[in-house]
């Protein structure tokens, strides 16, 4: 069984090496690491490239996409000898067992397009939250967050890439991946495996970057949020409380958007549907002009 793993990376002169050597210590040996560099300015390339061989590939691309159009070129380069795909950011790092757990666990549940496994953060605190050791996860589980939680790394079939049927949403150029995978429990069921597979890494620039909200990322956000509600808006007005949240999150983004009206007609509906909601009051105190 040949494993592709694919490694979208931007700027990453500081982690990049630690991501590859994680990949070249497996203890199973059968794999291709795909490295999508998204136009890097630093050293990265530089980085790479003393460890490229047979097993390790790298492409750059010439401009910056996102990260998501970087991750469907890495797919778009998979071997035809790939079985299974998986995914490593470029500042994170696997166990040495992680692709040796896949294949044990791919070839004891074979009946399975998507698995998933879990991940702990630099500490050794977990960061995927399962209701048991092993849960097969449709639509619904998916969408409530109720029985799965937090940070998985997925192992998805690589029929589903060559059959156009898994490919990252490029209409978002970050984030929003659940977007796919939510697509895919529509019409297959995961298996979610307890085992954890990858070290996920919180640094200073990665806490920087995700409190700090920018025109870019707002867009980012409505992107991806406008085509979750439209995917699933059905189902998700359902719960009440998750729907409200949602919406304050999507008035949120239109705020650093610019774009106040929106921003009171998401909260508004917000309020309708849980007027407990905190971040309701948040997004009422920013129209009002409150710094917060």
């Amino acid at each position: 069984m040949k494993f592709s793993i694919i490694t979208p990376t931007y700027n990453s002169e500081k982690t990049i090496k630690r991501a590859l050597e994680s990949v070249i210590n497996q203890t199973y040996e059968n794999y291709e690491m795909i490295i999508i560099d998204d136009g890097s300015t630093d050293e990265t390339e530089n980085i790479v490239k003393q460890y490229l061989s047979e097993k390790i590939k790298y492409i750059k691309l010439d401009t910056n996409m996102g990260v998501n159009k970087a991750r469907n070129f890495g797919l778009n380069n998979i071997s035809k000898y790939s079985d299974f795909v998986t995914f490593l950011d470029s500042d994170d790092t696997f166990f040495k067992d992680a692709l040796e757990t896949m294949l044990i666990n791919i070839s004891k549940y074979p009946d399975y397009k998507i698995y998933s496994f879990s991940v702990v953060d630099e500490k050794g605190n977990s960061c995927s939250f399962l209701q048991s050791d092993i849960l097969e996860v449709g639509y619904s589980d998916m969408i409530s967050s109720e029985s799965v939680k937090g940070e998985w790394v997925h192992c998805v079939s690589s029929n589903l890439v060559r059959n156009k049927e898994f490919y990252y949403e490029e209409k978002v150029k970050n984030g929003s991946e659940s977007l796919i995978y939510l697509r895919l429990s529509k019409k297959y069921l995961f298996l979610h495996i307890s085992k954890v597979v990858r070290k996920y890494f919180t640094d200073n620039e990665s806490l920087t970057r995700f409190k700090v909200m920018t025109y870019a990322k707002a867009e980012n956000a409505i992107n991806g949020l406008n085509i979750f509600f439209e995917e699933n808006k059905e189902y998700v007005m359902k719960n009440r409380k998750k729907y409200s949240f949602l919406l304050s999150v999507l008035a949120h983004a239109y705020y650093y958007y610019g774009n106040k009206r929106k921003v009171f007609q998401y909260t508004i509906e917000a309020f309708k549907y849980n007027p407990l909601e905190p971040r309701i009051y948040r997004n009422i105190l920013l129209l009002l002009g409150v710094k917060l």
